[in-house]
């Protein structure tokens, strides 16, 4: 799996592990599917087993209905003989009569006796069966096993009704049926069921089968004796009394076979019963097995392959996210993650320099000729420094517009550095570019990583240099003592950051603004000052410069606004006049979802209305997520506040942009006009100023443009007395800097703007 994490130097760190994260999930797929296969099976193998019982109750139920017609119609047959036995001549006509009726003609024996014993007609019954005669004689059907005999094939069945006259039973009409009547009466006409029907007595010992006339029979009549005394036959006919049939399996003969009994109707204490060997029930069960079997099969083979091509669509994926981590596809350059891990191990790395060449205001030339101009450029940039640098040189492309290169030998590298910046900017012929550098020699047991920190480091130096000295030109700063100094600096100042609030060391300093046109205080800008007990006044906005500091960033931003309500409070209360407090937010603060209810909260806090603050944007915060900035100042000025853009480039192109904003004023300095005035963008102290008549007339201009957009411009950095004068044939609304007053302590600026102290 191909990870990227994202570091504080502004890297981005590439991970590569031996599993993507789609095989985690893939592999809970297939186990909850084989899973669910094999509860699939169960269930089907139950479903199936359920099924196979309960046909196998079906049909001892209807072999039971079977049987039961056959008795019944012998019963009916008894009860014909029995309305005529005390009629004249009764042994003739009951002769005829068994005569002609086949069900009756086929019994052992028929007759009839009195109460008292006496024989009416027929023949006598054995003494065994005459017992069984008692129910018939308290006027019931009769229907009962007995024996005629000690032979294993005596077994007969007994059918008597009783003879009734007026309301009295007067004697039994009976008759036994045994031997091939009795097979045709219970087996005859059976269901085609692969097992043998049976009858059981109710003591679950006594067992009717077909009689005895092959050598299968007489197996069947073992088996059958084999599984008298089971204890399992005993549990299955105990079900019997509760769900009115039983199903189970039984061992018979030493086979596994399954039974189904259903209680008969006629017979009191019978049931009806189907022995069915095993491979009835496999051969169904077997199918259901090998159904699921082969979709397991199918399924397993389709995992495999998916799993196979998963694997080579990772591979393909890792690959392409490898060429996306370690090559620039703009340039075709490798990126800094690959020079690090192909120099960790570099022999020769105590004598190579790690440069990093960092174009200044890139974001410029996006804005006024476009991305595709800008991306063609760095291309174009890419290519000059390629041919430009020697075959044992590496040259890398960095994050935005940032260069590296990773070169051998430390004499002469400042002199090298320098012209390859150089180059930078002559590369682009409408659109001048000034660089700043950062090297470091990687001496020693440094790691790439610590070298990449360390030139961050050296050009971030150089920037500060830069701007301190008013430089506009190309500067290339090595680490050294110096910047590790400085490094530690910001270190600390970065751990003693949240402590500087609670031990109230930042200090808020105003800086007055000035009108014009009549000289009169117009406003102040909120600055902080940190008096940091080790090192002294720090500045914070350069500190808190980096994108990687919006946390403390957007703190700052909430303690300047808190501060500037609660100063606005203390001269409202002291019945003052006030005068709008300027409070500049960070990219960060404007980026934040519930700008505007952080903002008003506080606001709410101190009851200070929002025409008594100004909010400072810059310029600069419109390079990244300009929809998002956009937002937030419609949402501001919504919300009553005046919107102010500062830093603001006369040669940035965000003029058109602004139109269509809510904005109130825009605050440059004045050395905008002095440079464009002087043709060149990135002059020094040396371009035009203020005061000469292209300057002028070119300010003049922008002025009165933007007065017909209804934005007011303020000039910053007006810091002698003549540049004000100078300023007076603009028109512009304020102006800010050293020749109205330097940034003072609150107690001063209210000794000054209330006490009349001008200084």
């Amino acid at each position: 799996m191909i990870k990227f994490t994202e570091e504080g130097d502004g890297c981005v760190r590439l991970w590569a592990t031996g599993r993507s994260h789609i095989f985690r999930p893939l592999a809970a797929l297939a186990a909850v599917v084989f899973v669910s296969i094999m509860l699939l099976q169960l269930l089907l193998v139950n479903v199936v087993r359920k099924e196979i019982d309960d046909r196998l109750a079906d049909l001892a139920a209807q072999q039971e209905t079977i049987t039961n017609g056959r008795l019944e119609t012998r019963f009916a047959h008894l009860r014909a003989l029995a309305s005529f036995v005390f009629a004249d001549d009764a042994n003739r006509a009951a002769a005829d009569y068994i005569k002609q009726d086949a069900h009756l003609s086929s019994m052992d024996c028929v007759g009839a006796t009195t109460i008292d014993g006496r024989i009416i007609l027929g023949t006598r019954l054995p003494e065994t069966a005459m017992v069984h005669l008692q129910e018939a004689y308290y006027g019931h059907s009769v229907a009962e096993y007995v024996r005629l005999g000690d032979s294993d094939y005596s077994a007969a069945l007994l059918l008597a009704v009783p003879i009734v006259r007026g309301d009295n039973v007067a004697g039994v009409v009976y008759g036994i049926i045994s031997g091939q009547a009795l097979d045709e009466v219970l087996f005859s006409g059976s269901l085609p069921v692969n097992g043998q029907m049976l009858f059981m007595s109710e003591d679950r010992h006594t067992f009717i089968f077909p009689m005895a006339t092959t050598p299968d029979d007489a197996a069947v009549a073992r088996e059958l004796r084999l599984i008298e005394n089971s204890d399992e036959i005993d549990r299955l006919y105990r079900a019997l009394y509760r769900q009115q049939r039983a199903i189970g399996r039984v061992e018979c003969g030493g086979e596994i076979r399954y039974l189904a009994a259903v209680p008969s109707r006629v017979l009191h204490g019978w049931y009806t019963s189907i022995l069915v060997p095993r491979s009835a029930m496999r051969e169904t069960i077997f199918f259901v097995v090998l159904f699921t079997a082969g979709t397991f099969i199918l399924l397993a083979l389709l995992f495999i392959a998916a799993f196979f091509y998963v694997i080579r669509v990772e591979e393909n994926r890792r690959e392409s996210l490898l060429k996306v981590a370690y090559v620039d596809s703009l340039t075709g350059l490798p990126k800094w993650e690959k020079l690090r891990g192909e120099k960790e191990q570099d022999p020769e790395k105590k004598n190579a320099v790690l440069a990093i060449f960092d174009i200044d205001y890139f974001g410029a030339v996006n804005k006024i000729m476009g991305t595709d101009y800008g991306d063609s450029l760095l291309r174009k940039i890419s290519i000059a420094m390629s041919q430009s640098v020697g075959m044992e040189d590496t040259l890398a492309k960095g994050t935005g517009d940032r260069f590296l290169l990773y070169t051998y030998g430390h004499t002469g590298i400042m002199d090298r550095l320098t012209s390859l910046c150089n180059l930078i900017s002559e590369t682009s012929a409408k659109y001048p570019l000034t660089v700043t550098g950062g090297a470091v020699n990687m001496v020693g047991d440094m790691t790439m990583d610590e070298g990449y920190s360390r030139a961050v480091a050296a050009c971030e130096a150089a920037r500060r240099q830069k701007r301190s000295r008013g430089i506009s030109d190309n500067l290339v700063v090595m680490y050294d003592e110096g910047v590790s100094a400085e490094i530690t600096r910001r270190r600390v100042l970065r751990q003693d950051f949240e402590k500087a609030f609670i031990q109230r060391e930042f200090q808020p300093l105003l800086q007055p603004m000035e009108t014009l046109a009549g000289d009169d205080w117009a406003a102040a800008e909120l600055m902080m000052r940190w008096n940091h007990p080790k090192y002294g006044i720090v500045d914070v906005q350069e500190l808190l410069n980096n994108p990687e500091e919006s946390k403390r960033r957007t703190r700052l931003d909430k303690f300047m606004l808190d501060s500037a309500c609660h100063i606005i409070r203390r001269w409202l209360n002291d019945g003052r006049r006030v005068y709008p407090i300027a409070v500049s937010f960070s990219h960060a603060f404007m980026v934040r979802a519930n700008l505007i209810d952080e903002v008003t909260r506080i606001m709410k806090l101190y009851e200070v209305r929002p025409e008594y603050l100004m909010i400072d944007v810059k310029e600069s915060a419109f390079a990244l997520q300009p929809e998002v900035i956009r937002e937030s100042v419609r949402k501001l000025s919504r919300a009553g506040f005046a919107v102010t853009v500062t830093d603001f480039r006369f040669d940035c192109g965000l003029l058109p942009e602004l139109v269509k904003l809510p904005v109130r004023r825009l605050k440059l300095h004045k050395a905008s006009f002095g440079r464009v005035a002087g043709g060149v963008m990135t002059a020094g102290k040396d371009s035009a100023a203020p005061g000469t008549d292209k300057s002028l007339e070119l300010m003049s201009d922008f002025v009165t443009m933007a007065g017909h957009l209804g934005i007011e411009i303020i000039v910053n950095g007006v810091d002698t007395a003549d540049e004000r004068e100078a300023l007076k044939e603009t028109d512009c609304a304020m102006i800010q800097g050293f020749a109205c007053s330097r940034p003072m302590t609150v107690l001063d600026y209210e000794d000054v703007v209330y006490g009349g102290d001008r200084r």
